[in-house]
């Protein structure tokens, strides 16, 4: 992306983004899980962030371009050839040179400051003559050290902060050669306590030095051609691949074979161990990415991509498996699902017979599209083809465009929503917050002094008791009351369970026979909390009337009745998802009235179940699309305008 914001009109360079132009063969994370080492067949070595693009760029081989501009040559031609093998280090990173990389058919090996994303300055070169080509480095876990192996068998040993070399692995068993092995090296690692180095070599002799004073401590032959060799430092793991497609793991602490792993069919292009020793996760040209366990002796997972995989790699936290492709020019994140989505849905083969799990490579668009597009203009009729998919692509565009506008009117008509939609009352908080919070409200709104009786009360029309706001006068009172006219006192005649009018257990009562909650959810949304709390006071006779026993059969049998339709009809409100928060404060509510009576009852408890499950349901739903909210807007907030 370039800007004209200069004074002159002219051009500068405002973004860059770029990646392999051929496709990578050598691939490692690096760090702590948020970088990618890639280097490929284009000649170019790339840090790549698995987090932000923008981090992502290639290593400088300093003054590439400028020299390309003055030779007249392409850039690709005075950089250093394909990378065979890499090893890097974050512990002195920001002091000196932490990585090291072997070039196809160069006999030194290059260090490259990351800190600084460029070359470094010392280039690692065996002393003597016809040392062969560099084909096996590694990094001491110190970050000072670094180990080079060549195609002629020969192991030296340099110091990265000065670049000096600092001895020489010598076998004497092999005679007048005085190198390490009498056969190309393919492998190379140092353990993470700096007290041996392990060397592998193509004819299957493995062999343990120690770090120090560079002296053969063990020598194993395995009896077959090594093509991969991987390490795992803290345990002293290594697995070796040979050419009959078996991989086998070796303890190098007592040197045996511990774990032997068959199954693939063709060869072994890359191996690696997970952070913690447990797991060995191998590539072959069988199209099959396999997941050993190696306390367990079993595969646990067999993954079958399309393209052969060129290189694997894990993340130190397992959570991601990196792999590159024949013939692809991009490196492909997999997310370990094990620890994703649960138990339920584990690594298919823990436990089991292993079920392979065929995947297809995901793409932004076909590699082969300029090719092709190229095909298509010199074929006869191209332009008809053309025309008829433009046609279509037309249809399909204006089917979806009617089917949307169908959508979105059915939904303005009332008719329905999604049933993944959550939707809000749109009250205001300050209207159903309340109900979370009355007893800390009346515990404030209590008068300080006790309230007296007036000296002279005035006269007050007699009036029904009722839960309503507006009174409601007694039609044809006289002056004397109608509770002394009768025999029995106003406190009994109260106590008739007919005579006691709730104005929301009668629509509720109402929406239970219908369908239909409107008129209680209206009435809900219209009251204050105070006189929703009311209203639910008013179920519990206990609260109402004490000269009660609770122990009476119609009296419990009442409000048993009545708490079960609350609880229905509050379980119907959650299933239906809407007025969300308003009715999640009203169940709050409900529950700090009546848990005392809902937890004696078994019918009651039943339906207090029902009601956790199906809100267990619609949180979970709930927080899954918060979530994938959340990680969407990270993704587009990180990306640049």
């Amino acid at each position: 992306m370039w800007i004209f914001d200069k004074a002159d009109g002219e051009a500068r360079l405002l973004r860059h983004r770029s990646g392999h132009s051929a496709p990578p063969t050598v691939m490692r994370y690096y760090g702590e899980g948020a970088h990618l080492l890639s280097a490929g067949q284009d000649r170019a070595f790339r840090l790549f962030s698995s987090i932000q693009d923008q981090q992502s760029r290639e290593l400088s081989q300093r003054n590439i371009e400028r020299r390309a501009k003055r030779l007249k040559v392409h850039e690709q031609e005075l950089k250093l050839p394909p990378v065979r093998a890499m090893a890097a280090c974050r512990i002195r990173e920001r002091d000196w040179c932490n990585v090291l990389t072997a070039h196809a058919d160069e006999p030194c090996a290059y260090t490259w400051r990351l800190y600084n994303y460029v070359i470094g300055e010392h280039v690692l070169r065996p002393p003597g003559k016809a040392n062969g080509p560099v084909s096996a480095v590694a990094i001491s876990a110190c970050g000072t050290v670094g180990f080079v192996g060549t195609s002629c068998g020969r192991m030296d040993r340099f110091n990265l902060q000065s670049g000096l070399h600092r001895g020489s692995f010598v076998d004497g068993n092999l005679g007048a050669t005085a190198n390490a092995h009498g056969d190309a090296i393919v492998g190379l690692h140092a353990d993470s306590a700096n007290k041996i180095v392990v060397s592998v070599d193509q004819a299957g002799n493995i062999k343990s030095w120690q770090f120090r004073n560079r002296r053969l401590k063990l020598s194993i032959q395995i009896r077959t051609s090594v093509l991969k060799s991987a390490f795992h430092g803290g345990t002293c793991l290594l697995a070796v691949a040979d050419h009959v497609n078996t991989v086998r793991a070796l303890d190098m602490t007592v040197g045996k074979v511990v774990r032997i792993f068959k199954g693939h069919e063709d060869r072994v292009t890359d191996m690696t161990f997970s952070d913690d020793g447990r797991w060995l996760v191998s590539a072959s040209m069988d199209c099959r990415v396999k997941v050993f366990d190696i306390p367990g002796a079993q595969t646990i997972h067999t993954m079958v991509v399309e393209v052969p995989p060129t290189a694997v790699s894990l993340s130190p936290n397992c959570e991601m498996l990196a792999t590159t492709h024949s013939e692809h020019r991009g490196i492909y994140l997999w997310a370990n699902q094990a620890l994703f989505c649960g138990e339920q849905h584990a690594l298919p083969g823990a436990g089991k017979g292993v079920e392979e799990t065929t995947l297809s490579l995901p793409r932004i668009r076909n590699e082969d599209d300029d090719e092709e597009d190229d095909l298509t203009l010199m074929q006869p009729g191209a332009a008809d083809e053309a025309s008829r998919d433009e046609e279509q692509s037309f249809d399909v565009q204006r089917s979806l465009s009617d089917l949307a506008r169908k959508e979105s009117d059915r939904l303005a008509g009332g008719m329905g929503q999604s049933g993944a939609l959550v939707t809000l009352s749109q009250l205001p908080v300050s209207h159903w917050q309340p109900l979370l919070k009355l007893d800390a409200i009346k515990a404030r709104n209590k008068p300080q002094q006790p309230l007296k009786k007036p000296e002279a009360a005035p006269f007050f029309l007699d009036s029904i008791p009722s839960l309503e706001s507006t009174p409601q006068f007694v039609k044809g009172s006289t002056d004397e009351p109608a509770s002394k006219s009768s025999g029995d006192s106003r406190i009994m005649q109260r106590t008739g369970l007919d005579g006691r009018q709730n104005v929301l257990m009668a629509a509720i009562r109402t929406s239970d026979e219908s369908g239909d909650a409107s008129e209680a959810l209206r009435l809900l949304m219209a009251a204050s909390a105070s006189q929703v709390d009311a209203m639910l006071q008013g179920l519990d006779l206990s609260a109402d009337f004490g000269l009660l026993d609770m122990d009476d059969d119609n009296v419990s049998s009442k409000l048993e009745e009545e708490l079960s339709l609350l609880l229905r009809f509050v379980r119907r409100q959650v299933e239906s998802k809407r007025n969300f928060e308003f009715v999640q404060a009203f169940l709050a509510a409900v529950l700090r009235v009546h848990q005392h009576n809902i937890a004696k009852r078994s019918s009651l408890l039943k339906e207090a179940r029902q009601l956790q499950e199906e809100l267990q349901s619609t949180w979970s739903g709930l927080e899954s699309l918060l979530m994938h909210v959340k990680c969407m807007s990270s993704f587009v907030a990180n990306q640049p305008l």
